[in-house]
């Protein structure tokens, strides 16, 4: 904008306005439409960095999602561990669900988690979704997942026949 105001006559910055006033602001009208992707990746990254140790999950428009170690070290995801491999896989498809009514069956989310990670685990899923339309269905035979929401247990039985 300053080669605007440095024109050489008022008719040529008015022509340059002209032209890039509405590029300018095309361009502007982009990135607020990008806000929102950006505040759920970015808000998917700080809830799984929560679980990890010694590495964490950085995003970057032009590179995507990248795993980084304490030490600067790229990983790839074939290097976390089961469970680390596990809550992101969850995380990530809990994220690509909520833009639509869902429901979100997870079964025995504890295989590989350990007792910490299990503990949080429900708390951080609703985090990941907010107050989207999603509904999760957990089966599961951990005490640690549902100890918290014993309240929302539901039993399962056989019939009887």
């Amino acid at each position: 904008m300053r080669q605007l105001s440095s024109a050489a006559t008022d008719e040529s910055a008015s022509l340059m306005a002209n032209v890039l006033t509405p590029y300018i602001e095309s361009l502007e009208r982009r990135l607020d439409a990008l806000n929102h992707t950006y505040e759920i990746v970015n808000n998917l990254v700080g809830i799984v960095n929560g679980f990890l140790s010694h590495k964490k999950i950085i995003f970057h428009v032009h590179e995507g999602i990248n795993i980084i170690t304490d030490k600067g070290t790229r990983l790839s995801p074939y290097n976390l561990s089961s469970g680390e491999r596990h809550l992101l896989l969850i995380f990530c498809n809990a994220t690509t669900a909520m833009e639509h009514p869902s429901i979100f069956i997870v079964d025995e989310p504890e295989i590989s988690l350990n007792i910490k990670w299990q503990r949080s685990l429900i708390s951080s899923l609703c985090k990941t979704i907010g107050t989207n339309p999603v509904q999760y269905i957990f089966a599961t035979h951990s005490l640690e997942i549902i100890s918290k929401y014993r309240d929302r247990v539901l039993k399962l039985t056989p019939l009887e026949e």
